[in-house]
């Protein structure tokens, strides 16, 4: 399994970290990685998040679906992007939009109950992961 500190580097939310402290704040933050198939929902509409995402690998959908079952394609991230951060934020607002890999996709979780409080040790850099984040 390959590092994901060449992609969270260039991340919004770890703007201006060093590699050194983004693999702490991935221990503080109780980050972890998981993999999904094809056309694998990672989120459904009406499910709570608590979870911020950011995509390592694959392509994930954001699409809308109406009673009929027709399917509207909101918006697509790659490599990099921070997903179910409207939603993680919000502490128990539900999504109202559907989150479906497109690939084979993998994405490394971060609990947003860790992101938004100051962790034990009062790191330097979590204020910094918090000031990225709410930008």
């Amino acid at each position: 399994m390959r590092s994901p500190i060449p992609i969270l580097r260039n991340t919004g939310i770890f703007l201006g970290t060093s590699d050194d402290e983004i693999a702490a704040m991935c221990r503080c933050l109780n980050a972890r990685r998981e993999r999904y198939p094809k056309g694998e929902f990672v989120l459904r509409s009406g499910d709570p998040m608590d979870c911020l995402g950011i995509v390592l690998d694959g392509r994930v959908d954001v699409i809308k679906q109406d009673w009929w079952g027709n399917r509207t394609l909101v918006s697509s991230h790659r490599p990099g992007d921070v997903i179910f951060a409207e939603y993680a934020c919000s502490m128990g607002e539900r999504a109202d939009t559907s989150f479906v890999t497109g690939d084979q996709s993998e994405i490394m979780f971060f609990e947003i109950s860790r992101v938004t409080t100051t962790c034990p040790s009062s790191c330097q850099f979590h204020s910094r992961v918090v000031r990225n984040l709410v930008q």
